[in-house]
């Protein structure tokens, strides 16, 4: 199966329209357009799933799995670089299915005690009939045919080849706009949280942080982020402001790039390092170097590790020179008593020093902090007291920075009635997305739904 379904991985996106035994030069196009979607409707009317009082055929779901398919097929190109599988077009279709018969019980419970509004179906015309103009202007501009008569007809058939006629489309909007109202419905029936669940929802967030947190990694992205809700955290905290003053691209790019240069000569230096501890131990390799040939290449990765620090330094200076007019009026203005917070909205150049939660509450900082940059990071645990500020400005990658010590951070669990409101939300939509999921796996389960992919496929392929 997946050896014929692998000829024809190319047929939604090239839209390729082979019709067997027509010549529109000789037949009307209309009356063999007419008699190869009948073909087609026949194709299509293998049922593909059924459930208790339901049936689905390969038509109901062909317009939506060539939808899928498409958009999959862009993103493994775009993304991955390389087109899908036999085996993932198949499970696809399976998920295609499987949608659609969910969607269709859905419907059927809705209405049995609802309706959709005069506004609503007008809305669902409306999207059917732009859906199916797109379709047909996209069929059209890639149907062959002599005369536009040829390519109208051509047209008609690719587009019910694709599952895409006015009428599967309109059925597949209305079917969307049923399920939308019902899961929206479902979602209304949980109005609160109460007592209890909040106090739940907020224990399993700190036990949930507490075993995320604990490289620090994650912790400090969330924080620096406003949608975040923390309920744990790790120790050895502070959180910092800075003022962040910015080179000339090509001084702050000199210094980044002298910076790398310098890591790479390093990491060769452990390397030569390394194998040299290696020689002394006992499963030393036969054919290892001598230890005089490692020791020479220590002493020349050593010069280069010193040549490259040395370049590290000129380029910092460089920068640190270019902006000495602008940190030195930034310092005579705090020694007077300026406001810090005023400098940053002054002469500040990093946007999370201006944009929420940030700009409030800083960044959070620790010793073992991995987010930050090494100069930044060390100087900003350098400082002794909340409210101290460096003294000189700090070099990195960003920039230049002269940083504050903002405060200390208690570790361990945040208080309930400090996160209680965002929780609160969070928790509701989390219930209520349950209440969702739940009643709609409830009522498909007791379907006794059974899908055939097989006769999808075939259907798909064009097997009678």
């Amino acid at each position: 199966m997946n050896a014929r379904l692998a000829k024809v991985l190319g047929l939604i996106l090239t839209l390729a329209l082979v019709l067997s035994g027509c010549n529109l030069i000789e037949v009307d196009a209309d009356m063999q357009a007419d008699e190869d979607i009948a073909k087609l409707d026949k194709t299509f009317s293998k049922v593909v799933a059924t459930y208790d009082g339901g049936e689905i055929t390969a038509d109901d779901v062909m317009g939506e799995f060539t939808n899928n398919y498409s958009q999959t097929y862009y993103l493994y190109q775009y993304y991955f670089g390389y087109t899908m599988t036999a085996d993932e077009v198949h499970s696809l279709m399976e998920d295609s299915i499987n949608e659609h018969v969910r969607s269709a019980i859905v419907a059927e419970h809705f209405d049995e005690t609802m309706e959709l509004s005069a506004e609503e179906l007008a809305e669902v015309e409306t999207l059917a009939q732009e859906s199916f103009d797109s379709a047909q202007t996209s069929a059209l501009s890639t149907a062959e045919g002599k005369t536009d008569k040829e390519k109208q007809a051509n047209a008609r058939v690719l587009l019910k080849q694709e599952g895409l006629t006015y009428d599967s489309i309109y059925a597949s909007q209305l079917l969307s706009a049923k399920v939308s109202k019902m899961e929206q419905s479902l979602r209304d029936a949980v109005t609160e949280v109460s007592d209890e669940e909040l106090q739940a929802a907020y224990d399993a967030k700190v036990a949930e942080d507490q075993e995320n947190y604990t490289d620090g990694s994650s912790f400090e992205s969330d924080m620096t982020g406003d949608s975040a809700i923390v309920c744990w955290i790790p120790e050895g905290y502070r959180t910092v402001k800075h003022i962040l003053v910015i080179p000339e691209d090509e001084l702050k790019s000199a210094y980044t790039t002298a910076v790398s240069d310098l890591a790479s000569a390093q990491s060769t230096l452990e390397g030569y390092q390394a194998e040299l501890t290696a020689l002394n131990d006992d499963d030393a390799a036969k054919d290892a170097r001598s230890a005089e040939e490692i020791q020479a290449d220590i002493d020349a990765a050593e010069a280069s590790v010193a040549s490259a620090q040395s370049a590290v330094d000129a380029a910092a200076q460089a920068c640190l020179d270019s902006v000495k007019d602008k940190t030195d009026e930034i310092y005579a203005r705090l020694e007077a008593g300026e406001d810090f917070d005023a400098l940053i909205a002054e002469y500040g150049e990093d946007p999370g020093m201006q944009n929420e939660p940030t700009s409030s509450r800083g960044y959070y900082v620790s010793a073992a902090s991995t987010n930050w940059e090494v100069n930044f990071r060390d100087a900003a645990m350098a400082l002794e007291n909340v409210g101290d500020y460096t003294m000189e400005p700090v070099i990195s990658g960003s920039g230049v920075h002269i940083i504050r010590y903002e405060s200390d951070v208690t570790a361990g669990p945040v208080a309930l009635d400090e996160v209680r409101d965002a929780l609160y939300e969070q928790t509701l939509t989390e219930m209520q997305e349950a209440n969702v999921t739940e009643t709609i796996d409830a009522w498909v389960a007791e379907r006794n739904v059974s899908v055939d992919t097989e006769a999808f496929e075939s259907a798909y392929i064009g097997e009678e």
